[in-house]
């Protein structure tokens, strides 16, 4: 006899007029078109093709204890080296509701050979290893970014395994020689902001010198996008939608269409200003998540592609804290987990884990490792249907320093990453 998951996650939607019902399995990261279907009445072939998806299981399985397993095996496993390097502390922006204070400190030549070697002694015992360039600002640091992202992937060549690299940047420094060179060297992946139209954008995100960063990093964008073809590469522009930009959005949205529909290396990346703490924060631009998913509807509907946190793999809305092998490199040596509180920590505080010595080896304090690795997990965590994207832990540093609990913070924008996943042919029909 089988039995519905409980990582079932159903929606009645509305599609071009056409009223669906959708099954989305946060486990298996399928969806299924289930309209007009019930589980008490399928076929066998029907069934089979449930089950082999994830929306049925055998009725002697446990999920809640498969949950937990997944859980440990998640966290410990050891297939993924996920480094995120901080080679500054400084930023060339001043965005208003930035939590972090910029600070003249650069990588160096001593840290940079710390992380090379590094990367030499353990490669070997990893089958990918991905780099996340962060900070600050990391194309202050375009010398240093290129020479280990170029070190990274000979060395991964050379051991067979898998590399790939990844950079959150403002934008502003993102020329397109930069660019030529970052893609030969396996950067392929990037997260840039643009938080609206010219005017809304250089009011949230200042550069220090020049008052107009909008146009400075449009087109460095449209210069990618028409001198780079037929290579693989991916850029999400991020969008912190403001209380006070909510209603110039749909004017935007017609822009971004204008620039980048017909590109799609190019992803929109819908959020919301929240309150990471910090003193430039104005608390009247927060605001919750709702309008996402009004606003990620028309971007589809404009032609514009979208990210949907649920077409990702189970597991990927928690953030590389929570894994055994994440680790943040920050521009001294130090190592720390989580990459939103590196910068003024005593050195007693329980994000700084260790540090690289001369020779590159990594000398961790497993005690406070272990906070990140291990925290407390509500019971009724693990019968959510949403457990399988967060593990129970979806920000460590909101659990540890806040003491609060958190959930997925796209849920809410769950049906229309459905409706995305459906209208780009990506379900299943019975």
């Amino acid at each position: 006899m089988k039995k519905e998951s409980i990582y079932n996650f159903s929606a009645n939607i509305n599609i071009n007029g056409k009223p669906l019902y959708l099954i989305y399995n946060t486990l298996s990261h399928k969806l299924v078109d289930f309209t007009d279907q019930s589980f008490s009445s399928l076929t066998d072939t029907q069934e089979r093709i449930m089950e082999d998806n994830g929306f049925l299981i055998d009725e002697n399985i446990n999920e809640t204890q498969l949950a937990q397993y997944y859980r440990l095996t998640t966290i410990f496993d050891k297939k993924l080296l996920a480094l995120t390097i901080i080679p500054t502390a400084d930023c060339n922006f001043r965005c208003i509701y930035c939590y972090q204070n910029s600070k003249k400190s650069y990588i160096d030549n001593n840290t940079v050979e710390k992380i090379i070697s590094f990367l030499e002694r353990n490669v070997q015992f990893y089958s990918a290893v991905s780099i996340t360039w962060f900070g600050g600002e990391p194309l202050l640091c375009k010398k240093e970014v290129l020479y280990i992202t170029e070190k990274a992937n000979a060395i991964c060549k050379r051991n067979k395994t898998a590399f790939v690299s990844y950079m959150t940047t403002n934008g502003y420094e993102l020329d397109l020689d930069f660019f030529k060179s970052a893609l030969s060297s396996g950067l392929r992946y990037y997260q840039i902001t643009i938080d609206g139209n010219r005017e809304i954008h250089n009011a949230q995100r200042p550069h220090k010198n020049n008052n107009n960063s909008y146009d400075k990093i449009v087109s460095n964008l449209t210069a990618i996008s028409e001198n780079i073809s037929r290579t693989r590469f991916e850029i999400g522009i991020r969008i912190n939608v403001s209380s006070e930009s909510l209603t110039t959005m749909p004017e935007f949205i017609d822009t971004l269409a204008n620039l980048f529909a017909s590109d799609k290396r190019f992803v929109i990346i819908w959020q919301w200003v929240r309150n990471w703490g910090g003193d430039r924060i104005n608390k009247d631009l927060v605001m919750s998540n709702t309008p996402c998913s009004d606003l990620t509807r028309l971007s589809i509907k404009k032609g514009l592609r979208c990210y949907e946190g649920l077409s990702c793999n189970s597991g990927t809305d928690i953030c590389e804290a929570t894994y055994k092998s994440g680790f943040v490199i920050n521009y001294s040596g130090k190592v720390y987990k989580c990459s939103m509180r590196t910068f003024e920590n005593p050195e007693d505080d329980i994000n700084q884990i260790g540090y690289l010595d001369a020779n590159g080896k990594l000398k961790i304090d497993i005690q406070k490792e272990a906070m990140w690795l291990l925290p407390k997990i509500d019971e009724k965590c693990y019968d959510c249907v949403f457990f399988p994207q967060c593990l129970g832990n979806s920000c460590p540093f909101t659990s540890i320093y806040m003491n609060k609990r958190t959930c997925i913070n796209h849920k809410k924008l769950i049906p229309v990453q459905m409706e995305s996943m459906y209208l780009s042919g990506r379900y299943i029909t019975i």
